[in-house]
């Protein structure tokens, strides 16, 4: 919907340039030789249009603001930066469960679908994981990230991956790494 009014907006603002741009120089043209014999044309289509005009690009502005304003992301911080909840001895089980921002200690979870919006730092400590765990997320930047991860982590000749992160100074920590495990052969 934004990107459609942004799109809408703009072509209102390319409209309203191209149609005054003729009628106000031709204002202008007739103001400068105009003489006390000659009046000019009568300024209203003028003003008219030069409206038109400015409505069209507060509008294309307003549509631009929706579209991008305070919606960049900062991929390097959370949005979110207050400290993390702590979930104690909680059982959940067949449900989803919201995690951005939670640490579960020792809870236990039996076919939980996590949603992670990717807004702020979750974990666990001391966990139990039964049944069907499914990590889901609205974060596109995510999707991609663990489509990459579990691409890797069956691609034949790679021993282990990790997940890494930037110091601050351009060098890269690996917050963890995981062996893949080696199918045993057939014979």
């Amino acid at each position: 919907m934004e990107v459609a009014l942004f799109i809408l907006t703009a072509i209102c603002a390319t409209t309203g340039i191209i149609c005054a741009s003729p009628i106000v120089a031709a204002w202008w043209r007739d103001r400068a030789q105009a003489t006390p014999m000659n009046r000019p044309r009568s300024a209203w289509r003028s003003w008219a249009a030069l409206g038109l005009s400015a409505f069209a690009f507060v509008f294309s502005g307003i549509g631009l603001y929706r579209v991008t304003g305070n919606k960049i992301p900062d991929y390097a911080h959370f949005a979110i930066e207050k400290p993390a909840e702590k979930v104690y001895a909680k059982t959940f089980v067949n449900q989803t469960v919201e995690a951005d921002g939670k640490i579960f200690d020792r809870c236990t979870f039996e076919n939980v679908t996590f949603m992670y919006h990717g807004l702020a730092e979750w974990g666990f400590t001391e966990d139990t994981f039964k049944g069907n765990i499914i990590v889901d997320t609205d974060n596109v930047s995510l999707k991609s990230f663990a489509v990459v991860m579990n691409w890797m982590g069956h691609r034949p000749g790679i021993a282990a991956f990790g997940v890494g992160v930037d110091d601050g100074n351009g060098n890269v920590q690996v917050l963890s790494w995981d062996a893949i495990p080696v199918p045993k052969e057939k014979h």
